[in-house]
């Protein structure tokens, strides 16, 4: 069975104040995952607070990388 197409959306490229926030967001994102996720390299206990801080670094770098998509959405929008 074919999938019918899926809806074109287009996201309005972020103003300049909003590609500095988003800039700041990426940035701090991908620190406190980061940060988080070497917590993990020191193999804490298995347990639902250890799955809990996976999960949690794994959001936090996933949020920076959407950051990162918007930014170059944007960029890539503004090449000739």
């Amino acid at each position: 069975m074919a999938m019918p197409p899926l809806p074109v959306v287009r996201v309005p490229p972020p103003t300049a104040e909003q590609a500095a926030a988003l800039q700041t967001a990426r940035a701090y994102l991908t620190f406190a995952g980061t940060q988080v996720a070497s917590v993990l390299l020191g193999c804490p206990p298995l347990n639902s607070d250890t799955a809990a801080l996976a999960e949690f670094s794994s959001l936090l770098l996933r949020s920076a990388a959407l950051c990162e998509g918007v930014l170059d959405l944007a960029a890539d929008r503004d090449r000739p």
